[in-house]
């Protein structure tokens, strides 16, 4: 037999398809007349011979059109193969290479013949649905690098029919690809909704990249929101919280990349939040905070690109006057940040207290400008803004030898504002004792 297999491989290279062809069916008629000699039963005999035909025809390097018209002879031949039998398997495993192999050098129309020729050999118990999903999964593919958007579709309607939940996340995400190409977002997002955000994030990740080549910004907002407003996500991973907070940083800069005049502030704060939050839970993992550590660098990144963020955002919308409350919110979340580091410095100290003074002459803007029934809460919140900040002058002043708080522009500039909070708040006694400070 290896004798055989090496002719017919040199012939390959020397003479033209047909005849190489011809020839298999020479050798392997002989083959058979020399097992009959041995003790196979026929069925044995019959698959022996069809796999030798298969494996030989699909490792010969002839026209690829006329191999496939061969190897459906060969199979219709040879009658039908129990489809659970292991020789069923092996000729699903040879055409189903055949096909891959088609695909790697971007042969499609061949891939597809050969995932359909395999396809013929599968039957109806629960690994080969599996398989049969994938073939149609894999012709929807080659489908779709053709341009056949239509003909990718129905393969792809077909998979989804034979998979189980677990296995269908592939088959959604090109169902979202293909709807999308097609123009109809709403069903692109519908079948991306059905994939679990907690196993297959990736394939989330993977999709909102695919909008983005398409330069649909705003599918991919879509898609981001969808994951960064999500309740199901494991939050010990730290490779999760990596994704998110990358996913949050696009989310960021997308709504930053609106007309000053129409960015959506309050939109830019819930992300600040949430990025905020997830950072919070993953320095109360001990080892984050110790520099030796893999995460540490990535950790203290993040949190110092979230406060850059936060901080000239917080300015930007300030000066355009865009809304008090997401300015207040902003400096806060800057000042929330800071407490993160795992070293407080005194650059650190000076962002947290400029930022705490902003927040709490912000807060008294919002209860002039506001709603009166809010004013109580709001005076409140300034308030703590404004014991926050008296902490962080206090720890500045023990850090910084050089730091006088007497001499201070905030610390002076705090007093006329304290006096007035206290004042609306009606503490007179807390009042007079600003003055005589």
């Amino acid at each position: 037999m290896k004798t055989l297999m090496s002719m017919v491989h040199m012939m390959a290279k020397q003479v033209n398809s047909d005849l190489v062809l011809t020839c298999i069916d020479s050798f392997m008629d002989q083959e058979m007349v020399h097992l009959n000699t041995k003790s196979f039963q026929k069925n044995e005999l019959n698959e022996k011979i069809l796999v030798t035909k298969l494996y030989l025809v699909t490792s010969m390097e002839v026209d690829p059109t006329k191999t496939i018209m061969y190897v459906k002879a060969t199979l219709g031949h040879f009658g039908l193969v129990e489809f659970e039998s292991s020789t069923a398997r092996t000729c699903q495993m040879i055409l189903w290479k055949s096909g891959d192999k088609a695909a790697q050098i971007c042969q499609w129309e061949e891939a597809i013949s050969w995932y359909r020729v395999c396809l013929t050999l599968i039957s109806d118990n629960m690994v080969d649905r599996h398989n049969d999903a994938m073939l149609h999964r894999k012709i929807a593919l080659c489908q779709f690098e053709l341009h056949h958007i239509d003909e990718a579709l129905t393969e792809c309607i077909q998979a989804k029919q034979f998979e189980q939940e677990s296995d269908m996340p592939p088959t959604l995400l090109m169902l979202f690809i293909l709807y999308l190409e097609k123009g109809d977002e709403a069903k692109a997002m519908e079948n991306l909704a059905q994939i679990s955000i907690q196993s297959r994030l990736d394939l989330y990740i993977h999709a909102a990249t695919v909008a983005q080549k398409k330069e649909n910004q705003g599918i991919v907002r879509n898609i981001l929101k969808m994951v960064a407003t999500s309740g199901h996500i494991d939050w010990s991973l730290d490779d999760t919280k990596c994704k998110v907070l990358t996913i949050i940083r696009c989310l960021i800069r997308l709504t930053k990349t609106n007309e000053p005049n129409k960015i959506d502030v309050q939109a830019i704060v819930s992300y600040a939040n949430k990025a905020y939050g997830i950072l919070k839970l993953w320095s109360q993992n001990g080892e984050t905070r110790e520099a030796n550590t893999e995460s540490f660098p990535q950790f203290e990144t993040e949190v110092d690109w979230l406060l850059r963020v936060c901080w000239n955002t917080a300015i930007q919308i300030g000066h355009l006057d865009i809304s008090n409350t997401a300015t207040v919110n902003l400096f806060e979340i800057v000042s929330n940040l800071t407490l993160l580091f795992s070293t407080t410095t005194i650059s650190h100290l000076k962002i947290r207290k400029s930022s705490l003074f902003i927040a709490a002459l912000g807060q008294l803007f919002i209860v002039e400008k506001g709603d009166t029934t809010k004013a109580a809460e709001d005076l409140s919140k300034a308030t703590v803004y404004i014991h926050e900040f008296e902490n962080a002058v206090q720890s500045l002043s023990e850090l910084d030898d050089t730091f006088d708080r007497m001499t201070d522009i905030s610390m002076i500039q705090l007093l006329p504002i304290k006096f007035e909070i206290y004042v609306r708040q009606k503490k007179w006694s807390v009042a007079q004792s600003v003055i005589k400070d």
